[in-house]
């Protein structure tokens, strides 16, 4: 959690979750967000995402 940046990567899994419960996948994603920056808060965020992850 010392790092300067993490990449956080979206998968199978994560879009089943949106697609069965956006709020879920919100209120997950959010919390990990949270934990993360309550370590460290100058930490950078990247996103990577499956090929057509909202569809």
């Amino acid at each position: 959690m010392n790092s300067d940046g993490i990449i956080l990567q979206l998968g199978k899994e994560d879009r089943e979750i949106f697609k069965a419960n956006p709020y879920l996948f919100d209120t997950m994603y959010l919390d990990l967000i949270s934990v993360i920056k309550a370590h460290n808060k100058d930490c950078r965020l990247d996103y990577l995402g499956i090929f057509k992850f909202f569809q």
